[in-house]
């Protein structure tokens, strides 16, 4: 498992508090939490997430990741399609999307849904 936090300001304490929540949720489940990626950008932006492009990189690396872990949809984004352009990247390296609170926004849910495969 490998995690992945987003703020779409500098937010330290706030950005910590979300790697010890999947810390705690992690190890409750039983699961091994490898690196936790982190970024600091815009909800919207895709491209220059250098935090995610590592967890990608990381989830198809020679310790493949069976799944990532969010302490919320949120931090992907806010936005439907962006959210499900992220998982879908995420899906397509084999991994599965757990979320620690309340899973998908509904608005990306939906979209994933019809979208096929990329369902949390």
């Amino acid at each position: 498992m490998f995690g992945y936090t987003r703020s779409g300001v500098d937010r330290p304490g706030f950005l910590e508090a979300c790697r010890e929540a999947l810390e705690t949720w992690c190890s409750r489940e039983g699961w091994e939490l490898g690196a936790v990626f982190t970024d600091v950008c815009s909800a919207l932006d895709t491209e220059d997430r250098v935090g995610f492009r590592g967890l990608l990189g990381a989830v198809t690396g020679p310790k493949r990741a069976a799944a990532v872990v969010l302490v919320d949809g949120g931090h992907l984004s806010w936005q439907a399609d962006v959210v499900t352009e992220l998982v879908a990247q995420i899906r397509r390296t084999g991994a599965a999307v757990r979320i620690m609170d309340g899973g998908l926004p509904p608005a990306a849910a939906r979209l994933c849904t019809s979208q096929r495969g990329c369902s949390s």
